[in-house]
């Protein structure tokens, strides 16, 4: 005989079961998905409609092969055909906004744990207003984490996005500390912040870095040098009236073109080229629209000149004879051939500075070395000058710059004067000095001035993987310079570990720090694995050769160094998710741990 009891419990496992895999069913729909960022809902809620969305539709492709599912689906569509109520069958919008929020909550627990793991920590801000003039700031937290195959990485983690009505520095440092005690993350142990240029948050008095600062003043601060470096081309752009003109006409071209499908159609048939216009936050957007002028520009001119034949506006008819006089100037061709290899140098540095695991050791070597090539293209004035005499020969165009007229005044000075009519009366020697010049000493200064805090803050740490000698510092290409501070004689790195230590004193003892720099130094010396090493990789070769208790100083003070950001781009790949949707209910950036799921979790 069967008891009441056993057949109940039976009856409760089956529907267990059922709804086990129903919920898994569900469960890998969400998931799949929040991970590709796509919407869930469409214009209709019932089963079998092709407008119900990507979340029905795909739970009905599912059902095809899983009967538990098929037979769950088919008792709601029955009760949405009688439109009576059904006690539960978790497919409403509610019931996905609910499955969305546990995920993220497993996920942001997840980063949790492994920040405090971690311990050492810095804060990257950003914020932007939505399609709802809402204004958005995310957080991201950057951390040294030591993973399951006892490597340390670099991890940059979205915590969360908040609505913000507020820009002030004391209104966003308030921000910053409520989102970190609600995750119960200790403040204490921040050692980095990571914000744009804007006065409001690296304002060095009421900014939200100097706030922050008062309360951790080991949270240092460290500007985006992907928004750097794009402040130094802005700028660069703006030198002088040339090269003002020269993407004024840029942007003219575009607009002249872009503006109606019919110009469009002619430069796509004649050009088999798109045009792009330019941005002032997004340099990328230069090399973009300077490429298509510098590879088809023969092209270009024909769709220009096929446009005279159309009937157009007054003044687009004065803009189509401006452009075309223009771009068939040598002015045009100089212009277009220096600033392309001046471009292509910073936009191949500002993809590399936008890498998440990127520390400020290698950030600096990025910035020299462009530094070099802007040096080298200075120094090149002839070659590329030849260069563009070539180029405007094959394309039939004026070989020389254009003879414009200017007032020469008279004067009885010495021959000084004279000196200076000649070569206001060369054109070619004046572009040279007016243009060419400037604006790369423009760029150049600019490069050098803004990066000075990621020097000084490299200063702090770089003699722990620098060449302990001043000749293989000289050999060592890959090694950063020592800062100029007095050696002690018997041992030069003792006010390195001082001032290190007496800014980090709650982490690093200085005489112990000292020992342990001072047999790091012989094992460099006698052992070339510990030789020509970044930051990162010094910190993972001390682990690789099992030395991490005998250099514990050393590896916490490398595991802030690469803790500190270098750009907060990672802020601006979460607005990129964000999209058009105006409520976030939460976000996963898609990265591998090993306490949670490999997805981005997005609310509907």
């Amino acid at each position: 005989m069967v008891g009441i009891d056993s057949s109940l419990q039976k009856q409760f496992a089956t529907e267990m079961a059922k709804w086990r895999e129903i919920f898994r069913c569900i469960l890998d729909v969400v998931l799949f998905l929040a991970e590709r960022n796509l919407p869930f809902r469409g214009s209709s809620i019932k089963l079998d409609d092709p407008n119900n969305g990507l979340f029905l539709g795909n739970l009905e492709l599912l059902s095809r092969h899983n009967q538990v599912l098929k037979v769950h689906l088919n008792e709601v569509k029955k009760h949405q055909e009688t439109e009576t109520r059904m006690q539960a069958h978790y497919l409403s919008w509610r019931s996905q906004n609910e499955f969305i929020e546990e995920c993220a909550k497993v996920v942001i627990n997840a980063i949790i744990e492994e920040v405090k793991r971690a311990l050492y920590y810095s804060i990257i801000v950003d914020g932007t207003p939505d399609t709802s003039h809402t204004e958005q700031i995310t957080f991201i937290l950057r951390y040294a984490y030591l993973n399951d195959e006892n490597i340390w990485e670099v991890r940059e983690r979205f915590l969360v996005m908040k609505d913000c009505e507020k820009k002030k520095g004391c209104d966003i440092a308030e921000l910053i500390c409520k989102v970190l005690k609600e995750h119960d993350i200790q403040l204490q142990h921040c050692r980095g912040q990571g914000y744009d240029n804007g006065s409001n948050m690296s304002g060095c008095y009421k900014g939200a870095q100097a706030l922050i600062q008062e309360k951790n003043p080991q949270a240092v601060f460290s500007p985006c040098s992907a928004h750097t470096l794009n402040l130094c081309g802005v700028h660069a752009a703006e030198s002088n009236g040339v090269v003002k003109t020269f993407f004024g006409n840029i942007q003219k071209l575009y607009n002249l073109f872009s503006s109606s499908p019919s110009r469009w159609k002619i430069l796509q048939e004649i050009a088999h080229i798109s045009l792009h216009k330019l941005s002032v936050t997004r340099w990328s957007a230069r090399i973009e629209a300077v490429k298509p002028l510098a590879k088809r520009p023969r092209e270009i001119l024909k769709a220009l000149n096929c446009l005279k034949e159309h009937d157009l506006p007054a003044h687009l008819c004065n803009d189509v004879d401006t452009l075309s006089k223009w771009l068939s100037s040598f002015e045009y061709t100089l212009l277009v051939s220096f600033w392309f290899k001046v471009l292509q140098s910073i936009n191949d540095v500002s993809l590399l500075l936008q890498d998440s695991a990127i520390t400020i050791d290698e950030e600096l070597h990025l910035i020299k070395s462009l530094r070099d090539d802007l040096k080298r293209i200075r120094e090149a004035w002839h070659v590329i000058l030849e260069e563009s005499k070539l180029v405007a020969c094959a394309l039939g165009l004026n070989e020389q710059f254009q003879e414009k007229r200017r007032r020469i005044r008279k004067t009885f000075h010495d021959e000084k004067r004279d000196n200076e009519c000649e070569i206001q009366g060369n054109n070619e020697a004046q572009f040279r000095i007016n243009v060419f010049n400037v604006t790369l000493d423009r760029v150049i200064n600019e490069v050098t001035r803004r990066f000075e805090t990621s020097e000084q803050l490299n200063n702090m740490f770089c003699f722990l993987w620098s060449p302990s000698s001043s000749t293989e510092q000289e050999d060592s290409e890959n090694s950063d310079p020592l800062p100029p501070v007095p050696e002690d004689v018997e041992n030069p790195y003792k006010n390195y570990c001082r001032d290190l230590s007496k800014f980090y004193h709650n982490d690093l003892n200085e005489d112990q720090m000292l020992e342990e720099v001072r047999l790091l130094n012989k094992l460099k010396q006698n052992d070339n694995l510990f030789g020509k090493l970044s930051s990162l990789q010094l910190l993972n070769k001390i682990y690789e050769k099992g030395l991490q208790r005998i250099f514990p100083q050393i590896c916490v003070a490398l595991r802030i160094f690469v803790s500190i950001p270098v750009s907060a781009a990672s802020g601006e790949r979460s607005f990129s998710k964000l999209a058009n949707c105006k409520k976030l209910s939460s976000i996963y950036d898609g990265a591998r741990t090993s306490h949670c799921i490999n997805y981005a979790f997005f609310g509907t």
